[in-house]
């Protein structure tokens, strides 16, 4: 009989969708190979009955308690209110707010197993869950997939929101992310097993002595069947796709908007178009683009094959965040040729040139852009070699490897508890 394993994750994971859901059903597709998952869902019900059925075939038993994490109706107050005084800041901001509401919730234990070989926390503010959790059952190791490192990807947007002008939500990100620091030092040795989704994100834990041995648990993605080359067009058809509720992915759209796209218009040698796929993209933000007759504006699509078919390039013009991008994943399994700013692209392992364009400013990132319109062939070689990039080192097979493997104590506790179950 397989051990048990406790999963908590903030996002219903699901194959498609934003990154913290495909990182989640990734991670549980392969863990589930070898325990029997419990699922606890910080979040509601998916609506759709056919993706609830799914995670239930997949899972031993899954759970839902909403945090109520996202959206965060009550922020732009907030921030003012934290800008305006000293005496705020400490009242709202004395913990960072996910991490203040995995804290106070109140739960205990919704499963019939009382015994876990090993629970797996995905997302660092969801670790007070599993404090919450251990006081009515029983587990024997603790693993945490950080994914992003908070305390570096609030920095980062910090940053993003001064370039802005969004000063209250600037000020904001880098209280938290001085909070997640602290806490990343004081908790990240309380479990066997730390995860993080790139090399870069591994060394900067282990300069900071937040953890002994961290452990690069790589993005994945399913592998696109080969769908043959792209139809030829007589316009040069470029794609966005991300959460448009996500900040970075809102600017690095309005950056390429503004200060790349002009470039291109004027010196391309055909005509092109600019799809933009993802959910919560606000009013706003879509009137604004309706100002570039290139642009469109598509929303959600749901099944993203027929999307990536059509697109002559991807583009990620990201200027902050944290972890690596699943989306440039995505497009690599796709055969899709992709210009990429460096924090765009950062953690995963490419060669500037020979997996895709990497660019940073604005006429570096046109100039790009327009060698694809240029050079077709060069177009197809950058998405055969990022294939098979992705298909070596960013899929299930990379992805166990990384999991599946006794090596901790961790490793030696599952071990032990698996010979007196079976």
């Amino acid at each position: 009989m397989k051990p048990d394993l406790l999963f908590i994750s903030p996002a219903v994971p699901a194959p498609l969708g934003n990154g913290p859901a495909m990182r989640a059903h990734a991670s549980i597709r392969v863990l589930a190979i070898h325990y029997r998952v419990h699922l606890l869902v910080a979040n509601d019900p998916p609506r759709d009955a056919g993706q609830r059925r799914q995670l239930e075939d997949l899972c031993a038993e899954v759970a839902y308690r909403p945090l109520g994490l996202w959206p965060d109706r009550w922020a732009c107050v907030r921030q003012r209110l934290t800008a305006s005084s000293t005496f705020f800041r400490r009242l709202l901001l004395s913990q960072p707010r996910e991490w203040n509401k995995a804290a106070r919730l109140e739960i205990g234990n919704p499963f019939d197993v009382r015994e876990f070989a090993v629970a797996h926390v995905f997302r660092f503010y969801l670790a007070p869950l599993l404090e919450t959790l251990g006081r009515s059952v029983a587990v024997h190791a603790r693993q945490l997939d950080v994914d992003d490192i908070e305390s570096l990807t609030r920095r980062r947007l910090a940053g993003l929101y001064r370039l802005a002008g969004h000063r209250f939500a600037a000020l904001e990100a880098d209280v938290e992310a001085a909070l997640y620091e602290k806490l990343e030092s004081d908790w990240l040795p309380r479990f066997d097993r730390v995860f993080v989704s790139s090399s870069r994100d591994r060394e900067l834990l282990l300069q900071r002595h937040a953890h002994p041995s961290p452990e690069v648990l790589p993005n994945t993605v399913e592998i696109s069947r080969r769908v043959g080359d792209r139809a030829s067009s007589d316009t040069f058809r470029f794609l966005f796709v991300g959460t448009m509720s996500y900040y970075p992915n809102v600017d690095g759209v309005l950056f390429f908007c503004s200060e790349i796209l002009p470039l291109i218009r004027a010196r391309a040698s055909k005509p092109i178009t600019v799809t933009i796929i993802g959910s919560g993209m606000s009013l706003a933000l879509r009137e604004t683009l309706s100002m570039f007759p290139e642009v469109q504006a598509a929303g959600f699509v749901e099944h993203l094959e027929q999307v990536y078919r059509d697109a002559d390039a991807v583009l990620v013009p990201i200027r902050a965040g944290g972890g690596t991008r699943i989306k440039v994943l995505e497009a690599f399994a796709h055969h899709c040729p992709v210009v990429s700013t460096s924090a765009g692209i950062e953690g995963i392992e490419v060669e500037e040139g020979t997996h895709a364009l990497i660019a940073d400013t604005p006429e570096e990132f046109a100039n790009a852009c327009l060698r694809l319109i240029r050079e077709p062939r060069l177009g197809r070689e950058l998405g055969q070699r990022a294939f098979e990039l992705v298909s070596e080192r960013y899929s299930d097979k990379a992805l166990s490897a990384a999991l599946i493997r006794t090596r901790s104590r961790a490793g030696v506790e599952e071990n032990s508890l698996e010979r007196r179950t079976s």
